[in-house]
């Protein structure tokens, strides 16, 4: 009888319920494998429905539990999280999501399983609790940076190149700016513009080589170098999370390994 409705009458809303109880009732007959069909088919046919979200947690929630298949699962929970954050009614949805990927090991945006966590490490406890895809790269720049010997203090990402610039002791970065002279006969003067970078480095280098309004001091003849500052001028320094991961970016909201 739902099928009669969902066939007959496709234009009324009553169809896309018939559809959803269709799809329920393959699960309560433990007919998993059609219950999924239907849901996904739901999903397919009525992507703007606001119960589209529901359909596809039951769907991951049968593959996971009663289908045994993970990899599907994870698939479907992670197009939930894909498809789905920006929509505040689908919050409680969507953050069931994450957990179920976090409890699988997964990316919640398709970057795969997650890297062993390097001893000592900090912030072991909500690691994996990232609400953007930036956030997760950044993490995951900072685990592979401490793997390789450079145990950062933290880490900022930058929307306006896509770069990760790590917190390392000893390092800032910094983006110069000119400040024009009202005097032709005056020369114009270099100020930074933007300091990012190690917080007691960028101190010590502001009190040696900037005046109290940030341009570069020209009484000082050492190099930043001699007092344990490097400098990076901005963005140098930056790195590429995709490149230094191994990750090919297909599109802003979703990153896959590289083949």
């Amino acid at each position: 009888r739902f099928d009669t409705i969902i066939n007959k009458f496709s234009e009324l809303e009553l169809s896309q319920n018939a559809h959803l109880m269709l799809a329920k009732s393959y699960e309560d007959g433990q007919e998993y494998e059609q219950a999924v069909e239907s849901f996904d088919q739901f999903v397919k046919d009525f992507p703007e429905n606001k119960r589209a979200v529901q359909a596809l947690t039951h769907k991951a929630r049968i593959q996971r539990e009663f289908l045994n298949d993970e990899d599907e699962a994870i698939f479907t929970f992670q197009s939930i999280v894909r498809q789905y954050s920006e929509e505040i009614s689908a919050k409680s949805l969507v953050e069931k999501a994450r957990t179920e990927l976090i409890d699988l090991g997964q990316s919640p945006f398709g970057f795969g399983p997650y890297p062993e966590v390097p001893a000592g490490y900090p912030y072991l406890g909500a690691l994996w609790d990232n609400d953007t895809l930036e956030s997760e790269l950044v993490v995951r720049v900072r685990i592979k940076l401490w793997e390789q010997g450079t145990k950062t203090l933290g880490a900022a990402y930058d929307p306006d190149t896509g770069l990760v610039f790590p917190t390392i002791s000893g390092v800032i970065y910094i983006k110069w700016r000119e400040s024009k002279s009202s005097s032709p006969d005056t020369d114009s003067q270099l100020y930074a513009g933007l300091t990012m970078g190690d917080g007691e480095a960028i101190e010590k280098y502001r009190s040696i080589f900037l005046t109290e309004y940030g341009h570069i001091r020209t009484d000082v003849q050492q190099e930043p170098k001699d007092f344990g500052i490097t400098i990076y001028e901005y963005p140098d320094g930056g790195i590429d999370p995709y490149e230094f991961l191994g990750f090919q970016k297909k599109d802003n909201t979703l990153g896959t390994l590289l083949d």
